[in-house]
């Protein structure tokens, strides 16, 4: 089975009709890896269209997929290239689509979908609830995109309500980023216990420890309180009555109640031997110490094909054992960049130590070295983004550039959408 030579025949359509570089052939040797392996990784170099092989891939395959990025900011990405995929987020990203004159609208002011589910167990049919809806609209496409986390939850579900089974255990699973699908499988199966909730339950002493033993030990002596804490809080939600203040306070209460009991309940059940302890004064996390002890369980095994994909998957043998993928069950697909080497030099220029002792000089030096290379003939009227690794260092460089009105600073989440726009039109 070899791949169309234009993309339309494949039902995908984008400018010109035509393959990059290099993009057929890798569609080919993918497909013919999955018929005889279950996992491919693909280590694929900025510029080789790893969504429109994914794409390629999935069509050649006649199955279903979901496709997994890391952030929403990239899903929106990931669609504008796929605008024939469905996108899908989180209950709290929607909001709820309860009329003014609801009685918990009325309580609340507002509520997103997830607040639906948890105070009324969420609206009947699909009117009037944009999660559902959209969730519908998924259920029936053959390619979704989601993030790592929603899809790590909503997984676990045998069926969704509403759905008679759950429309996101599909044939292929596409895990974009895979170099960083190990801390996103990590993240997602760990356990927060948040301090205050204890405190008000009147669970026992807040254990301060690294010791995983005994917070299973503590789970096992508070989950009786737990429970009765609970009980209190759907007693009072029932005993609220029509009062708004005492409504409003319960619905707060039996949520911070459930979520506690859950976390308890799953803390109880641990091996120990493969978790660690994070603790702090307000939170204390507790994670899987290996991804290999829960990938399976958490993502594989609810699909018949996985494509990994990166542009720095780094050694396939290691990232397989991390991630407790067979070898024999496994091929490595390495692509070779198309865009020839004098195009894309790497310059390394040590200027100073960026860490928690840099001071104001080595930050005046740094933000130099940045004024020096935007001045170049070829690069002062064009764009550029400086990357960095924190807000903190964004600050630290502000000071020293700000004067100059070609710099534009990313300090909050919400302005990321902004920044990649205003880099993409071409009037700015």
């Amino acid at each position: 089975m070899q791949t169309p030579n234009k993309p339309s025949d494949l039902g995908i359509t984008i400018p010109g009709d035509a393959w990059w570089p290099g993009q057929q052939s890798t569609i080919d040797n993918i497909v013919d890896a999955f018929a005889t392996h279950k996992y491919v990784l693909a280590n694929m170099p900025t510029g080789s269209g790893k969504t429109i092989v994914s794409t390629g891939v999935q069509r050649m395959l006649n199955v279903s997929a979901v496709a997994l990025v890391h952030t929403i900011q990239l899903q929106k990405q990931y669609q504008e290239t796929m605008p024939w995929a469905a996108l899908m987020t989180g209950k709290s990203n929607f909001k709820c689509g309860r009329p003014p004159e609801d009685g918990l609208i009325k309580l609340f002011g507002s509520m997103t979908a997830d607040e639906c589910e948890t105070y009324a167990g969420g609206c009947t049919g699909l009117d009037g609830c944009d999660y559902k809806a959209a969730l519908n609209e998924a259920s029936h496409n053959p390619q979704v995109i989601t993030n790592y986390a929603y899809a790590l939850r909503i997984l676990q579900a045998e069926r969704l309500k509403g759905f008679d089974n759950n429309p996101f255990r599909r044939r292929l699973l596409i895990a974009d980023e895979g170099h960083l699908t190990e801390d996103a499988i990590v993240e997602a199966t760990a356990i927060s216990i948040w301090r205050g909730p204890c405190e008000d339950a009147g669970l026992p002493y807040w254990p301060n420890t690294y010791d995983i033993y005994l917070w299973i030990a503590w789970a096992t002596d508070s989950v009786a309180r737990a429970k009765e804490w609970h009980t209190a809080a759907t007693e009072a939600l029932s005993d609220a009555g029509e009062n708004h203040h005492k409504l409003r306070d319960a619905y707060r209460w039996q949520r911070r109640a459930t979520n506690l009991l859950e976390a308890i309940r799953r803390l109880q059940k641990l091996e120990p031997a493969d978790w660690a302890v994070s603790p702090g004064t307000k939170e204390t996390r507790i994670r899987p110490l290996w991804a290999w002890s829960v990938a399976d369980k958490q993502l594989w095994r609810h699909f018949d094909k996985v494509l990994i994909m990166s542009a720095t998957l780094g050694d396939p043998n290691t990232l397989m054992k991390k991630l407790d993928i067979e070898q024999q069950n496994a091929v490595y697909i390495d692509v070779k960049s198309t865009f020839p080497v004098q195009n894309r030099p790497t310059l390394y220029w040590p200027i100073a130590k960026i860490n928690r002792y840099t001071d104001d000089d080595d930050w005046r030096l740094l933000a130099s070295a940045i004024l020096h290379i935007a001045n170049f003939p070829r690069l002062q009227d064009g764009k550029a983004i400086v990357h960095t690794a924190s807000y903190k260092v964004v600050n630290g460089l502000r000071r020293h550039l700000e004067h100059d009105s070609r710099f534009a600073f990313h300090l909050q989440s919400d302005q990321k959408e902004g920044f990649i726009n205003g880099l993409r039109d071409s009037n700015t």
